[in-house]
């Protein structure tokens, strides 16, 4: 005979589901925390681009062509506490609205909180001058000549430090020397300034930094300046970032 006071067991099965949705609980508190923590605390942040100086050490115009070495000294900033880890990455050179040519950056990395100093090189070979600066140089272009091909060459020199600038002025062809805060700007023929051209630099920086071991997040900086060159003997009047 059976007794109506005998109690039923409890069914594993609500026990384990329970555990379950506890358990399911703290993974998704564990979760969101650690993701507020990463936008709040460990988001990465581009690198910082800073171009300390520029420089022509050659520089001559001929029949309405421009030959130039340019260098680009550039401090790059790793404001992030993980390494940054670069790749395809360039540094462009434009005239009057066309490309001049492109280098591009070897991959590198830059460890958290650290800096590190790059010179760039263009050596520029038999370039035409924009119609309104050839003009004022030879009176009326270069005769339709064909166009002598431009040589560039890659990025030369990557240095890495802690601290320093890598360079502070700007040295031009006869010598004088303009600091990383310059006015920038094209001249002309007024104030005692010869023909001036200008040219700008387009460096663009990309790569990853990877936060906590685990996240992985792209970053891109990109930084434009125009620099200001008399044609005459190649110095350099001013730039601006």
């Amino acid at each position: 005979m059976n007794n109506p006071y005998r109690s039923t067991p409890p069914k594993k099965g609500c026990t384990n589901l329970a555990s379950c949705i506890v358990a399911s609980i703290f993974l998704f508190i564990a979760i969101a925390t650690i993701t507020i923590l990463y936008f709040l605390l460990f988001k990465p942040t581009p690198p910082k681009i800073s171009v300390d100086a520029v420089q022509f050490p050659t520089f001559s115009t001929s029949n309405a062509t421009v030959s130039f070495t340019y260098f680009q000294y550039v401090t790059v900033r790793n404001t992030n506490r993980d390494m940054f880890t670069h790749f395809d990455s360039s540094l462009e050179l434009v005239s009057g609205g066309e490309n001049v040519g492109v280098v591009f950056i070897p991959a590198g990395r830059i460890y958290g909180g650290q800096v590190q100093h790059m010179a760039a090189r263009f050596v520029v070979d038999g370039y035409p001058l924009p119609a309104y600066v050839a003009s004022r140089v030879v009176g009326g272009g270069g005769g339709g000549e064909e166009n002598p091909p431009f040589v560039a060459s890659r990025v030369t020199e990557v240095e890495r430090g802690d601290n320093g600038s890598g360079g502070n002025g700007a040295l031009g062809g006869d010598g004088s020397v303009i600091g990383g805060n310059g006015s920038g700007g094209v001249i002309g023929g007024n104030g005692g300034v010869g023909p001036s051209m200008e040219i700008e630099t387009r460096m663009k920086l990309v790569g990853r930094v990877k936060v906590l071991k685990v996240f992985t997040h792209k970053v891109e900086s990109r930084i434009k300046c125009g620099v200001a060159v008399e044609l005459a003997h190649g110095s350099v009047l001013g730039f601006h970032c």
